[in-house]
């Protein structure tokens, strides 16, 4: 024991007196291992996880957070271990993989969640689109206007906004556009809103949002 440092060496013996086998001891007893790593490893087991399926996160290059977060998705039931295994291989960070399993517990279809579930999306940008679902209603086609990564999560809100005040397809496409910064589109959207709200005709609209721009 004299490599492992105190933390570690506590983690063994709670494995060892709540009754771990020592092959599952022997998947994490080691000293590259930090403590919160051992931690989340004996966890697994605690959970009822297979030696296979924690062995899917029992690395030391993985961050006990992320470690955490994969642990909770094959135990939740919903996410298949081959997806899983993906998230691990594309080196999805936790907070990344949180998004992607709040998608499922809240009962996203698999086409809703891939959307998303891509390495090019920071977890703020995730969340953005898993709202649009989850808050707004918005269909594959319309989160698609705005699930694209060189938008921000502030410019990604603006448009999700405009579908959920009810503004039409081409309208919100006037401004989903990566020139307008999170600002500039929440005038733009606002002003459309206000325009249909008092009925303008098309082209009173267009030199107003004209205007605006300029």
């Amino acid at each position: 024991m004299e490599n492992f440092n105190d933390y570690q060496i506590f983690e063994i013996r709670e494995a060892v007196k709540n009754g771990l086998t020592d092959e599952q001891i022997a998947l994490f007893a080691k000293p590259e291992f930090r403590a919160m790593q051992m931690f989340e490893i004996r966890e697994g087991f605690k959970r009822g996880l297979t030696v296979e399926q924690v062995k899917i996160y029992a690395k030391p290059e993985i961050h006990h957070y992320r470690m955490s977060e994969i642990q909770w998705c094959l135990t939740s039931g919903l996410i298949t271990e081959d997806k899983i295994k993906s998230y691990v291989e594309l080196k999805f960070n936790g907070d990344q993989i949180y998004q992607i399993r709040r998608g499922f517990e809240n009962g996203l279809s698999d086409e809703q969640v891939e959307l998303y579930a891509k390495p090019e999306f920071e977890d703020d940008q995730m969340r953005a689109i898993r709202l649009g679902f989850e808050e707004d209603g918005l269909t594959i086609e319309q989160a698609k206007v705005f699930a694209k990564p060189e938008f921000n999560r502030d410019q990604m809100d603006e448009i999700r906004l405009g579908f959920k005040n009810a503004l039409p397809m081409d309208k919100v496409m006037f401004y989903a556009d990566t020139k307008f910064d999170a600002e500039q589109m929440r005038a733009i959207r606002k002003c459309f809103k206000s325009c249909l709200e008092v009925k303008f005709t098309n082209e009173l609209m267009a030199e107003i949002i004209k205007k605006l721009i300029n």
